[in-house]
């Protein structure tokens, strides 16, 4: 099954060239012959599609996106806009610093994520911007990509302070450059043991389990996620603050390893639409993950039906507290 949004690369073949750098592809059965057949290169930004791509035996590339070898630059360039403008913008800036002359980019973006109106953020980085094509509320762009120097990503992080450490974030990570209310009000009410293994899931900038392992320095915290940008702003604030903790790519409770404590602020919106799966897996398989008497600790919205669903899997399931909108839920297994 091909992609609505890869619709525009079957009526536009020209993009698919040898040396082709695609950037933050989708997973895309279709998609993936094209590209093995173009020796392309790609740089993922979620662990779910470097990984679909590595099986299909393509050059991959996951985490913070750094230089490429002065030797293999690309002949054109394939970039899936991202939802995060500040992401995508800082992409198009490490892009442009990844060329030594003038490079032809295209870019294929949905239009509820600014798709129609692409000309305005190209034009800060390119020449000869225009819209190539449009089908399936997605729109193709082209432009010639300019030269620039010294683009590091470190430039366009956000810092922000909670309880006197101070946390950076690269862009795209949720709540970039600040605490969100939910984290703040499960941090405040989470209780801790003095020692044992806890998990931060869906760590982001790593506020959680940074947090809890310099509250309890004798736990042993791990953090992970699926997005690049967040595994690399966790693994800077920890080296920054000089905390031990293990960090590592994983999709949801995909790691063998059981925990004291796992702790979450899962996801619920994908897109516009608000989306159960994350919470739903992560209630029914958590006792997997839990020692004996293990819990996980979430906060949510006020109005999703967590402690119910939560209930159909665990021993136990405690409101802890109820305030801005949101709630703290402890669930023993």
């Amino acid at each position: 099954m091909q992609l609505d949004i890869n619709q525009l690369l079957v009526r536009n073949p020209q993009i698919i060239k040898d040396n082709t750098l695609v950037v933050y592809p989708p997973v895309d059965r279709t998609l993936a012959k094209e590209l093995k057949s173009g020796s392309c290169t790609l740089q993922s930004n979620d662990s779910r599609n470097y990984d679909f791509y590595q099986q299909q035996g393509l050059t991959s590339y996951f985490g913070l996106p750094e230089d490429f070898n002065t030797t293999n630059k690309p002949d054109n360039i394939l970039l899936y806009w991202p939802k995060s403008k500040p992401f995508a913008l800082s992409t198009l800036h490490w892009l442009a610093n990844q060329i030594d002359a003038p490079t032809d980019i295209w870019v294929l973006a949905a239009n509820d994520a600014g798709g129609k109106s692409l000309n305005k953020p190209l034009s800060t980085v390119a020449d000869q911007v225009s819209k190539v094509d449009m089908a399936r509320k997605c729109s193709l762009w082209f432009g010639k990509l300019l030269p620039t120097d010294n683009y590091q990503w470190q430039q366009d992080m956000l810092s922000f302070t909670y309880e006197d450490l101070n946390l950076a974030t690269y862009p795209g990570v949720f709540n970039s450059g600040k605490l969100d209310v939910g984290t703040r009000l499960l941090l405040e009410n989470l209780t801790l043991p003095k020692s044992g293994k806890l998990l931060d899931l869906g760590c982001g900038s790593g506020v959680i389990g940074l947090t809890c392992k310099a509250r309890q320095p004798e736990l042993d915290v791990s953090l992970c996620d699926i997005d690049a940008m967040a595994l690399a702003s966790s693994q800077y604030n920890s080296e920054q603050l000089n905390l031990d903790v293990t960090i590592f790519p994983s999709d949801g409770l995909a790691a063998a390893e059981k925990y004291q404590l796992i702790i979450s602020n899962p996801p619920f919106h994908q897109g516009k639409d608000t989306d159960y799966q994350f919470a739903e897996t992560l209630f029914s398989e958590a006792a997997k993950h839990l020692l004996p008497a293990g819990e996980l600790w979430i906060v949510a919205n006020r109005h999703l039906a967590y402690e119910q669903w939560a209930g159909q899997h665990c021993r136990q399931t405690e409101v802890i507290v109820q305030a801005q909108g949101f709630k703290v839920l402890r669930c023993t297994y």
